[in-house]
């Protein structure tokens, strides 16, 4: 079974994206590609705003959410999650893809179509972190609006069930 661990950074606006980069463990243009992204927003007509979409970029995220087509569909109050894999530290496309697929599919994010229908194809643990807008500061406090996405999720295949932890601390010795 493979452990990815993601590095959330966030929220930030469509335009600020790349003005804020800077991001001491790594270099500040590594921090703004190859990763995942998360829609936070209202979609027409909505009251509140929700999770709305994950989606993968082996691209800047710049570039990539330039004409993205669900960025269309969340119109108002717009946020952005960018997200990174940072264990294992060499990973693919297919690392992402399965990231992707384990919190479209658990979160039942409404602009995923596809991937909200079927679970991962294979057995895997997902850690999230969720961090400053472009620094290296944990949040103390998690944004209410993702909360559906626990600190940790695992998805055992064979037995085809999801466990996870919501939100853990951190302790110094």
């Amino acid at each position: 079974m493979k452990t990815y661990y993601v590095n959330w950074h966030g929220p930030y606006t469509y335009e600020n994206i790349c003005d804020d980069v800077k991001c001491q463990t790594e270099k500040p243009e590594d921090l703004f590609k190859n990763g995942l992204y998360i829609f936070i927003g209202k979609k027409k007509y909505a009251r509140e705003k929700h999770l709305q979409y994950v989606g993968i970029t082996e691209d800047s995220f710049k570039f990539r959410l330039s004409d993205h087509h669900k960025k269309d569909q969340v119109n108002r109050e717009l946020s952005i999650w960018l997200g990174k894999i940072i264990v294992p530290k060499k990973h693919g496309r297919d690392a992402l893809e399965t990231v992707e697929h384990m919190i479209a599919y658990f979160a039942q994010l409404p602009l995923n179509e596809m991937k909200k229908c079927t679970p991962p194809q294979t057995s895997c643990t997902v850690i999230s972190r969720f961090y400053l807008p472009a620094s290296d500061t944990l949040r103390k406090r998690i944004p209410l609006l993702l909360q559906d996405i626990p600190d940790v999720m695992l998805w055992d295949q064979e037995s085809e069930r999801f466990h996870y932890s919501g939100r853990m601390q951190d302790y110094t010795l």
